[in-house]
């Protein structure tokens, strides 16, 4: 009898992991900034393609921006593994525009990827930000929501792409 109800439970146990276990979705591909679905904010940008690589749980995105401070391009490398990398300053992956990145974590929250980091805005300001990439069912759209917390306040965008 022990011995069924052991059994009974090891299966049990091997259902319910497989229940959690997800496959995650590929934001591989290239979205443009579909502002009219946007909530950019105030500062946020006017126009803005990303080109963005997976390979499992490493990712590469090659950020194209225009805003009204100016046209930036950067590139942000990170893994999904949900641990803290520190960016050195002379890294080129710490220069984002007018924002010097410091350190990046990237773990998977379901189907949505989860990115936060810290960084300072031109050296006096420090900022820490959490970005949330979803993507719709068709695989079509893609949604970056982000708060930001800074010594000025915090605020909240909402970025819609299309994939192209």
């Amino acid at each position: 009898m022990l011995k069924k109800s052991l059994v009974g439970l090891f299966a049990a146990a091997l259902l319910a992991c497989s229940a959690f276990a997800q496959d995650h979705p590929n934001f591989a591909g290239t979205w443009k900034l579909n502002l009219a679905k946007s909530n950019p904010g105030d500062y946020g940008p006017s126009a803005r393609t990303d080109e963005i690589t997976q390979d499992g749980s490493k990712f590469t995105d090659k950020v194209t921006s225009s805003t009204q401070m100016g046209d930036s391009n950067y590139t942000l490398a990170f893994t999904a593994d949900g641990n803290k990398v520190k960016i050195a300053a002379d890294s080129p992956q710490a220069q984002m525009g007018m924002l010097t990145l410091e350190d990046i974590t990237a773990s998977w929250d379901g189907a949505s990827l989860v990115v936060a980091s810290d960084g300072n805005f031109q050296g006096q300001m420090e900022i820490a930000s959490k970005n949330t990439y979803t993507l719709s069912a068709d695989g079509k759209t893609l949604t970056i929501a982000s708060h930001v917390g800074t010594s000025m306040g915090d605020f909240d965008t909402v970025l819609v792409f299309d994939k192209q």
